[in-house]
């Protein structure tokens, strides 16, 4: 298993690495020159955090012992966008629980060989669903955009025009850990 992240400072530290090294996981960081990889990976990240909230409630400190649970979850939920999990766009199937089969030798060889060319199929049929889920991804963005664009009202400024600048407090939640309550 991997994990993509940024080189925020949760990341950075030997409790973190000796987590990841316990479980197996592959820690990767992505480059501080690609924000476009820094952003997918701070969505994951998120959408990560709050499958933990969901599932802790008030014992905050066991979220390494949820952290499968959740990543499972998140890599086999679908996307609201393009209607795919991460597991399919990876394997090019859903994610099923194994069920125990009660089959004579000849009816599982049977079974086996169908599944075996059903696998086939979607392996080759990966990649288009992955450009069919990279329109839909696009589509999606220009929807979102054409929505929030539609109530803007276009203003040019010129050298010497007075605007009126707010300085925002830097970091929001100042001092409160992710885990914790706003």
């Amino acid at each position: 298993m991997m994990i993509i992240t940024d080189n925020d400072t949760p990341f950075a530290n030997q409790r973190i690495h000796d987590f990841y090294e316990e479980h197996q996981i592959n820690l990767k960081y992505a480059s501080v020159w690609h924000p476009h990889t820094n952003g997918q990976a701070e969505a994951a990240n998120k959408n990560i955090l709050n499958i933990l909230k969901k599932r802790l409630d008030d014992a905050k400190a066991h979220w390494p012992e949820e952290l499968p649970g959740a990543l499972w979850a998140y890599n086999t939920a679908p996307s609201v966008v393009t209607q795919e999990s991460p597991f399919s766009f990876s394997f090019g199937i859903d994610a099923v629980i194994q069920t125990a089969t009660n089959f004579e030798p000849e009816a599982l060889q049977t079974w086996m060989n169908k599944n075996d060319d059903s696998r086939r199929v979607d392996l080759d049929l990966l990649e288009q669903k992955r450009e069919l889920a990279a329109l839909k991804r696009l589509e999606h963005k220009r929807r979102v955009e054409r929505y929030y664009n539609r109530k803007i009202n276009l203003r040019t400024f010129v050298g010497g025009d007075l605007v009126l600048k707010r300085q925002l407090l830097s970091g929001s939640n100042l001092g409160v850990p992710k885990l914790e309550p706003n």
